[in-house]
């Protein structure tokens, strides 16, 4: 569904109205934000439940591609659900130990 901030440290990034964060070189960020010129925000867009090479570009044509990686790599999964609460109560003073089942299992990094 996309809609993830994701903040991307670096260095000499500079307000553009074309910056924008590249996924795999093909899907653009919703919107992106500059902080500082070592710190922009990327809102991510929908896309298929994989891992992508994240790339910055300040004017729609370059794109830093030389990133070390794993640093520039951003992992979009399906948002999991809660399938099961076991127990459902407990006392109120707390202490009482939940179990949570998801409706699939998180991709690992």
């Amino acid at each position: 569904t996309g809609g993830t901030s994701v903040t991307v440290n670096g260095n000499g990034f500079y307000q553009s109205e074309y910056l924008a964060c590249s996924f795999d070189l093909a899907l653009l960020s919703q919107s992106s934000r500059f902080v500082s010129s070592t710190e922009i925000v990327c809102i991510s867009p929908a896309a298929s439940q994989k891992m992508y090479a994240l790339a910055v570009t300040l004017n729609l044509q370059q794109y830093n591609i030389n990133c070390a990686l794993p640093n520039c790599q951003y992992l979009a999964y399906l948002q999991p659900e809660i399938a099961s609460l076991t127990p459902c109560a407990g006392p109120n003073r707390g202490l009482t130990t939940i179990a949570v089942s998801l409706s699939q299992t998180l991709p690992s990094l």
